[in-house]
């Protein structure tokens, strides 16, 4: 049977982008790309639950000072609301705009992300909540 016009070259682009995202082992799983319930599919859905996990959804890096924003759901790098807070107005969450009773100064870190994210690069961890810090000063 032929395949529709597209489909094929679609799913060859697919891998390719997914192996230039995960690395070459994932492109020599062929063409199951474009097959739900894969083991290929299971690794991308897996590495992007993990990586979303670990990313600001406002500057897309890795959280760094992680803080609940005022709805309690969201988590977002403190120094991400503390540019989106804007001077005489209640801070909204980025996602779901719910008010804040509080700004950003008054939102605690959430220490277990810290901890974990601060054990994967101490360095670059401590250089950009310095970096942050003085900003906000």
């Amino acid at each position: 049977a032929a395949a529709a016009p597209g489909v094929a070259g679609g799913a060859d682009a697919e891998r390719e982008a997914t192996s230039a995202a995960f690395g070459s082992n994932v492109a020599s799983l062929g063409s199951s790309a474009a097959v739900p319930g894969t083991k290929l599919e299971d690794a991308e859905s897996v590495a992007s639950s993990l990586t979303s996990e670990l990313e600001c959804a406002i500057c897309y890096r890795s959280y760094c000072e992680p803080v609940l924003a005022g709805c309690n759901r969201h988590i977002f790098c403190r120094q991400c609301l503390w540019r989106a807070e804007k001077i005489g107005e209640p801070l909204k969450c980025p996602i779901c705009r719910q008010i804040s009773a509080n700004g950003v100064a008054d939102f605690a870190e959430v220490p277990d992300l810290a901890r974990k994210l601060r054990a994967r690069d101490p360095a670059d961890y401590d250089a950009r909540a310095e970096a942050a810090r003085r900003e906000r000063e």
